[in-house]
């Protein structure tokens, strides 16, 4: 909101500022007073202050969102890093070794079944 209204101002700025100087070239044929150029320039420099803290403020918001976005990315990246540490460390055991270890099971389980059964 505080973008909108900052580049509202900076639009209407540049505007006045466009609108004055078309208002300048047609009046410099007619010829102004220095009291008339004094005002002109017055209020021109005003609106270009105006458009100045405009972006000055828009700037401004940017780069506070920037920098909590910045934040938020860090953090992210941090509990990535650590999500892939944790999957580094946690060796899985083979396959080989899981058919292994499930063959020598069924093997005993054979053995007791066989003395049971005689």
């Amino acid at each position: 909101q505080a973008v909108s209204s900052a580049r509202s101002f900076a639009e209407a700025a540049q505007e006045g500022v466009q609108s004055s100087c078309r208002s300048t070239d047609m009046t410099t044929k007619t010829a102004m007073s220095p009291e008339e150029q004094l005002e002109d320039l017055q209020r021109r420099f005003q609106l270009l202050e105006g458009e100045r803290k405009a972006t000055y403020e828009t700037a401004k918001l940017n780069i506070q969102q920037n920098k909590e976005i910045i934040g938020q990315m860090k953090e992210e990246n941090k509990s990535l890093r650590n999500q892939i540490a944790q999957l580094r460390d946690e060796k899985p055991q083979s396959l080989e070794k899981n058919l292994e270890d499930t063959m020598h099971s069924v093997q005993i389980l054979q053995r007791k079944y066989d003395l049971l059964k005689h």
